[in-house]
């Protein structure tokens, strides 16, 4: 039999004891014989005695509960018709329900301990949170902060432009009225211009209209033109006085020119003539 067999249950149960073997009494005890438990059990006093001396021992625990066991028996006869097997079975009952208690309540404690652990966690990370949202706010401040200060000068910027350019428009519409105002009273003293005929004679819309005529320009300008002399380039001289060094028979024949002639007297458009110069 193993040591569990021979300790105590957890119920309050005698110690475990293996079956008996061949040849060996079932009521004999390694503690006494029956006779020696019936006398200890007629004398009451000396049982009370016996349980205060073993209480003072070093294995009074043990022979106090011995007593107890005793006294259960008493009360309890029952117990007394099990055989050895069914002692150690329950007895090993006991351990096992002893052992899943113990288990249920290392399981318990694990997860006291992870729930503590997570909610400490928790805490911790909460925490973490609420200091970056402070920092977010204090940024975002300062953002915003910053933000309506541009806006602001933003503003004075373009209302101070918007001055400047009401300013000028202001001066640019003065600078016109007074230029208007001084051409208005200009143009009073200004002689007026001669009639356009645009082909009629003396302009008057009266007989037929002379296409020959040509309307009477607007401006004149008063500074006569003058031709810019330009000298020619060197090379155009070279090559002409090389080609009037060819025989006569070599230069080609030169072409008529074109002269356009107006006849006064026809009014139609001026018919073209080839005239040998």
């Amino acid at each position: 039999m193993s040591d569990s067999a021979r300790r105590l249950g957890t119920d309050g149960t005698e110690p475990l004891s293996p079956p008996p073997t061949e040849g060996e009494d079932p009521l004999s005890s390694p503690r006494g014989s029956p006779l020696s438990l019936a006398s200890r059990s007629s004398s009451p006093g000396c049982e009370d005695e016996e349980r205060v001396a073993a209480s003072r021992s070093p294995q009074g625990d043990r022979r106090a509960e011995h007593s107890e066991i005793a006294g259960g028996r008493k009360v309890s006869p029952l117990k007394d018709n099990l055989s050895p097997w069914e002692e150690w079975f329950i007895g090993k009952e006991a351990e096992l329900r002893s052992r899943l208690q113990a288990r249920i309540a290392e399981e318990r404690r694990e997860r006291k301990q992870k729930l503590s652990k997570e909610m400490v966690e928790n805490a911790a990370r909460e925490l973490e949170k609420m200091q970056l949202q402070e920092k977010a706010d204090i940024k975002y401040k300062e953002w915003l902060k910053k933000k309506r200060a541009e806006e602001a000068e933003k503003k004075k910027k373009e209302k101070e432009k918007e001055k400047e350019q009401e300013a000028e428009l202001q001066e640019k519409r003065t600078r016109s009225e007074k230029i208007f105002k001084e051409w208005l009273r200009n143009s009073r003293n200004k002689p007026l211009p001669a009639l356009n005929g645009y082909g009629f004679p003396h302009g008057k819309s009266t007989g037929s209209a002379d296409r020959n005529l040509y309307p009477v320009p607007a401006y004149c300008n008063p500074i006569p033109w003058k031709p810019v002399h330009v000298p020619p380039p060197k090379e155009d001289n070279v090559l002409a006085v090389k080609k009037s060094k060819r025989p006569v028979s070599c230069q080609p024949h030169a072409s008529l020119p074109m002269v356009i002639s107006k006849p006064k007297s026809n009014p139609c458009i001026g018919s073209l003539c080839r005239k040998k110069l």
